[in-house]
């Protein structure tokens, strides 16, 4: 008799919109011997100049969180090598440049709001 041994497994797509936001899709993966048996899905919002340590930890403290509602939950931690790809792609994406339109963007936004 094979033993069956289920585990989580985190992988994330990537992507960008207009605005040049980076949204990172993570994938919960309940996998038994190797084999998908479901999937479940939760999606991170980067903006230029945002705190990636933060995120990170925010993001794996809620998905952590059995009560958190989210589907899946406890989710494991977001792997090292998942979250290097993320940090790359923004190294790429979010250029000084990027990151000063956003703000001006920002502080357009909040001066419409006064």
């Amino acid at each position: 008799m094979i033993e069956k041994k289920i585990e989580k497994k985190i992988e994330i797509c990537i992507g960008t919109d207009r605005s040049k936001c980076l949204r990172a899709r993570l994938s919960l993966l309940i996998m038994e011997n190797g084999k998908v048996l479901s999937e479940f899905y939760h999606s991170i919002n980067i903006e230029p100049g945002a705190n990636l340590a933060y995120l990170r930890a925010a993001n794996e403290a809620h998905l952590a969180d059995p009560d958190g509602g989210i589907p899946g939950a406890p989710w494991p931690k977001i792997p090292d090598a998942e979250w290097a790809e993320v940090e790359q792609h923004i190294a790429i994406v979010h250029k000084p440049e990027v990151i000063l339109a956003h703000l001006a963007k920002l502080q357009t936004q909040l001066k419409g709001l006064a």
